[in-house]
Formats: structure tokens, C-alpha cells, sequence
């Protein structure tokens, strides 16, 4: 059965690991089934084709032009076609409070059209003490937020902790379901270019590589401080690898607070989504803390998973229950750098246990976040509600 499908975004490749290259991976996924996929993106986005889905570009960013235009395409579609939003609040432009989106979604409620909604973050938070600029962008982002969820015949959320927060916090009955989010990168790598990269970067072969993947900040980095001291002086015979956007500017900060160590803290900055998979399939150990906790909205986490890395990542209030359960990664208690430090120090002087932690990891990444699994979960949504 060949179903329809539009889908929303407020940004599109090339950036590996965002919300824009996990679109083209589902839009291709969908098109690969033999389902005719469009996707709408802002423009200055890349217009290419994701493996036969077809892309158009907005006239503005998801301004009055696009939402014109958008809603005569609507129009002109006698189909119930799912529409499929993969919201993010800070990617619909307007400085990051696009409410004028958010109420034109709420206002196709009551057409014949199934607006799907896809979380993969909810609204800027609520913090004590944060000023009142931040107060005000989290008030919009919540205004948005419930605007969004009387739009949506269907809600998804990329992970358990934002489902329980839009039930408690913005009063939602609807029925929620959790769509994990799968590897943004290829979960098959090859063996040729995995050891070559290593000889490249490693002066010997007994050497060690610890991996990090994400994105990082040009001004203030989110992720939690790796400890890079106390492992490269403790391990004469390691490395560090930062992989990701903007990784120089990471590791040219941890140079700077450990210069003893310095020549063994390298970065690979805007590497391909192959060339990213390689990096971290020739990593030894994979170190990846979170201030929320281990969670399935991280795409950062689950390259590692789907390639089969020992993890040492850690527990928080956003982490689900199975992480600990079915001990496919190494979880520290938080995500402070002494925490961090033990778990991979225990890791380093363990080949079985980092042989065990692959093994399992493979197999939570296929029973859970694999991209055939999300596939399944908006099959049957499609089924459920008639769309053909």
C-alpha cells in the first residue's frame, strides 16, 4: 500500500546529528517503501532529493508567506495524508518564538487533515534564578507547545521523560507515544578504513582511543566536562578523539586547561555522517555524559549504540528505566567529571567487560532505536487511523 506523507522542518542537511538529517533519513526510509514523501523546509535549506522524497522550499522562514503558501497546498490535497511535524521551538526561526506557526497548525484542527506532531524537545524550561528574558522565551515556548498539542491528531515524543512532562504540565489527554530516535549515522563501517584512521592518529597499535561524539557550542558548551586530565595522565598510552561540529573549538579549550597533555587531544570537525561512523568505530572507549541523563533523544548516544561501543555515559532525571536493565552501557551515577572518571577507568582495564557492553549494545540499539522500529510505530498509526 502506497501511503502519502508531508512532513515539516524547520531545518534540513547538511548538518550531521540534528533534526534536519534525522528528516532526511525517515523521509528516505518512507520514499524506500514506495511512499510518496514531500518534505518542507525554510529556505537556504538544501533542496536535494533524500533518496526519493521529494524537497521544496518555503519562501520564508515559516513566516506569513510560507504559512500562506502552505496552507494552499493543504488546501489542494484531497487526501487525509499525515502531516508530520518534527518540532523543535527554536527551529521555526522568529527568534525562536514562532507562536503565528504554531496557532496555524492549531487552526487546521478541525479540517480533514491528520496534523502529526513529532517532540523531539518541548518548550525552553522554567529555572530559578535564570533571568527574565529566559522566563519570558519559556512562557512563549509553553504558549507554542499547547497550541501544538490541540493541533495534533497524533503526538510523538522522542522520550518517555517529555511524555509525562506534557501530561503533568500542559493538562494533555491525548494519547502520546514515544518514537525513539535512531542513529543518525550508518551503523556499518569499513574494517579498512576503521584501522587505517587508527594508524593514522595513534603512534602505536596498543594505544588506546577515547571517542566522543556531538555538537558542540561556539559559546558555551552543554556537554558535561570529560575528564580528560585524570585519564591522560593516568594513561601514558591514550588519546582523546572529539567528533562533531565545531569539535576544534572544544578540544582547543582542553588543550588550553591541560597543555601537558595537549597532543593527545585531537578533533574531527564537520566530518560526514560515514566519516563521523568511522571515527567512532575506531574508538576503544566511548564517553558520553548528558546533564539529563542517558536518554533516547540523544542521536549522539545512539550512533555509539548502533556501532557497537562500549559506553560509559550516566544516569539522570530525563533517563528511562531500561538503560539500567538491560546494562548495554556503562552508567555512571551522574554526570559530574569524577563519576564519569571511575566508570571509564573501570572500562580501560577491561577487554571482556568492554566486549560485553558491544555485544548488548547492538542489541538494545536493534530491539528499541532502530530505524525499522520507528518505521513500524507510524505503520501502525497510519493503520489505526485509516490512511491510505
Amino acid at each position: 500500500m502506497t501511503r502519502r506523507w508531508i512532513i515539516l522542518t524547520g531545518e534540513y542537511p547538511p548538518s550531521v546529528g540534528g533534526v534536519g538529517h534525522y528528516c532526511s533519513i525517515l523521509a528516505g526510509a518512507l520514499a524506500a517503501r514506495g511512499d510518496d514523501v514531500t518534505i518542507y523546509a525554510p529556505p537556504g535549506s538544501s533542496d536535494s532529493a533524500a533518496s526519493g522524497a521529494a524537497v521544496k522550499l518555503l519562501p520564508d522562514h515559516f513566516g506569513p508567506r510560507s504559512l500562506l503558501y502552505l496552507s494552499r497546498t493543504l488546501r489542494s490535497q484531497h487526501s487525509t495524508c499525515p502531516v508530520l511535524v518534527q518540532y523543535v521551538p527554536h527551529n521555526f526561526g522568529w527568534k525562536l518564538m514562532n507562536v503565528l506557526f504554531c496557532l496555524w497548525l492549531w487552526l487546521w484542527r478541525h479540517a480533514d487533515k491528520r496534523i502529526w506532531i513529532m517532540f523531539h524537545e518541548v518548550s525552553f524550561p522554567f529555572v530559578r534564578g535564570q533571568s527574565w528574558r529566559r522566563h519570558f522565551l519559556a512562557l512563549v515556548q509553553h504558549v507554542m507547545a499547547f497550541c501544538c498539542l490541540r493541533a495534533a491528531s497524533r503526538i510523538f515524543v522522542s522520550c518517555a521523560a517529555f511524555k509525562s512532562y506534557i501530561e503533568k504540565t500542559l493538562a494533555c489527554r491525548k494519547e502520546i507515544s514515544v518514537l525513539p530516535v535512531f542513529s543518525n549515522i550508518p551503523d556499518t563501517v569499513d574494517d579498512a578504513a576503521v584501522k587505517s584512521l587508527r594508524h593514522s592518529i595513534l603512534p602505536q597499535d596498543e594505544w588506546q582511543l577515547i571517542g566522543h561524539f556531538g555538537k558542540f557550542q561556539k559559546t558555551v558548551s552543554r556537554t558535561p566536562a570529560l575528564p580528560y586530565k585524570k585519564l591522560l595522565e593516568r594513561h601514558l598510552q591514550l588519546c582523546f578523539l572529539l567528533i562533531g561540529e565545531n569539535a576544534e573549538l572544544e578540544a582547543g579549550r582542553a588543550k588550553r586547561e591541560n597543555p601537558e597533555t595537549a597532543s593527545r587531544i585531537l578533533a574531527l570537525s564537520n566530518a560526514s555522517a560515514a566519516e563521523a561512523a568511522t571515527a567512532l568505530a575506531s574508538c576503544d572507549l566511548v564517553i558520553q555524559p548528558y546533564q539529563g541523563g542517558a536518554n533516547s533523544r540523544h542521536s549522539s548516544l545512539l550512533a555509539s549504540l548502533a556501532l557497537g561501543k562500549p559506553i560509559v555515559t550516566n544516569l539522570g532525571p530525563l533517563s528511562e528505566p531500561f538503560w539500567a536493565s538491560s546494562s548495554a552501557v556503562a552508567l555512571a551515577s551522574s554526570s559530574s567529571e569524577e563519576d564519569i572518571y571511575r566508570s571509564a577507568e573501570a572500562l580501560l582495564s577491561s577487554r571482556d567487560q568492554r566486549r560485553e557492553l558491544s555485544a548488548k549494545a547492538i542489541g538494545l540499539y536493534r530491539d528499541v532505536f532502530h530505524l525499522d522500529r520507528t518505521l513500524e510505530v507510524l505503520y501502525q498509526k497510519a493503520e489505526e487511523d485509516d490512511i491510505t
